[in-house]
């Protein structure tokens, strides 16, 4: 059985919000549909989001560095513990 992670999930047009995954590759792209890609934060945490989410018209999410790029689809943001994904910890989910 695998570990659960706590991530943030921010759905296009919702609120983000705490979820829980299971650690697993499948279960990881199901949760955006797709293919992973992951964008350090820069903050030990690490956006996941589906890599051909802009190729197959998957409506604009949000905005990031800047407003220079835009995720497109649902992503999640989880714990970045150097080679591997960590749940979030409370103040990282309320941030």
């Amino acid at each position: 059985m695998s570990e659960k992670l706590t991530v943030v999930m921010v759905e296009p047009h919702k609120a983000p919000y705490a979820a829980k995954i299971d650690d697993e590759l499948s279960a990881l792209q199901k949760a955006v549909g797709g293919y992973i890609e992951t964008v350090y934060n820069g903050d030990e945490t690490i956006i996941v989001c589906n890599e051909e989410g802009k190729l197959k018209g998957l409506e604009g999410n949000r905005r990031i560095r800047g407003g220079a790029s835009v995720i497109a689809g649902t992503f999640f943001v989880v714990g970045d513990d150097g080679e591997n994904f960590r749940s979030l910890n409370e103040s990282e989910v309320v941030r």
